[in-house]
């Protein structure tokens, strides 16, 4: 005999405390993976790597160990707080669009995956350079120009995340030099990557790339913090009716999402708040029938 089990009731929807939640550790997240992977990119791990030069590499690693460590710490924190930061913002975004939402945390989390595989490659680079015994530093040079290719391709999904981010925030009422920033910084991503792949001499244009990388991605990704921490607590009322009337559309068992952070829902939930509004004060005009005959469309025959 098959049981059949009612549906699960509609999701509620976000309250303003999870939205501000969401926000702050967002902008916590980007705030530490900024500061972080200036360390580990820059200070740690690229300082010893040198294109072309084997020997160089593996003595440049060997004399920087301790830091050379410390800076694969502070990418393993960093693949933590990217899960983190997914989750965040999808929780921020999913009222304005949930599939695109959805498929931008999916696409950060693809990116994170890539990070994680590639820290394999640096543990490999430390497990190769032995000062004592005879060691091929041409593996150890190979190790680490691994982990800076398995990255670079995972840093192409982060793109993508960054353009479906930059939607969103267009769609949510966002900041507009924002909304079209973030897909010039994640556009700057997939061509690095790209170029990678591509040219058979990318080192000749290597520092021209990462100036074009670096600098939209650290203006934008770091407004983008300080917005999501310093945004409004509270926004109008997406129908743009009094708090009074909103109250009463409530109160008729209306969903209703506040904008908060300079979100908003989309077309089709504006739309939807503003006809339940209007039903909720129609009804609240006529307590002979309290709504339910306005909710089915026939008040000029109850006049009548």
């Amino acid at each position: 005999m098959t049981t059949l089990t009612a549906p699960a009731p509609p999701t509620a929807p976000d309250q303003p405390s999870a939205l501000r939640s969401a926000a702050l550790t967002a902008a916590i997240g980007y705030a530490a993976i900024f500061v972080l992977a200036i360390f580990a990119n820059f200070l740690a791990v690229g300082s010893v790597l040198h294109p072309g030069d084997a020997a160089a590499t593996a003595d440049a690693l060997a004399e920087g160990e301790r830091t050379f460590r410390l800076g694969t710490a502070a990418f393993l924190v960093i693949f933590v707080v990217d899960v983190v930061l997914a989750w965040a913002l999808h929780v921020l975004f999913r009222g304005v669009h949930h599939d695109l939402s959805l498929l931008a945390a999916w696409c950060r989390l693809t990116y994170t995956v890539f990070l994680g595989v590639s820290l394999v490659f640096l543990d490999a680079a430390l497990r190769l350079v032995d000062p004592v015994a005879a060691q091929d530093d041409e593996l150890v040079l190979l190790a680490l120009q691994a982990f800076d290719t398995t990255w670079v391709v995972g840093l192409a999904a982060f793109g993508v995340h960054l353009a479906l981010l930059g939607r969103l925030m267009r769609l949510g009422g966002g900041p507009r030099w924002l909304a079209i920033g973030l897909p010039v910084a994640g556009a700057a991503y997939v061509a690095d990557t790209l170029a990678r792949l591509l040219l058979t001499d990318y080192q000749a244009v290597a520092d021209l790339a990462l100036a074009v990388v670096a600098t939209p991605s650290v203006v934008f990704e770091m407004s983008l913090a300080i917005w999501l921490q310093r945004r409004p607590r509270r926004r109008p009322d997406p129908s743009g009716r009094r708090p009074g009337r909103a109250a009463a559309g409530a109160a008729g068992g209306v969903p209703h999402r506040l904008r908060l952070g300079g979100l908003r829902p989309g077309a089709r939930h504006r739309a939807a708040a503003r006809r339940d509004a209007r039903g909720a004060d129609r009804a609240a005009a006529c307590g002979c029938c309290r709504g339910r005959v306005h909710r089915a469309g026939l008040h000029a025959a109850a006049a009548r």
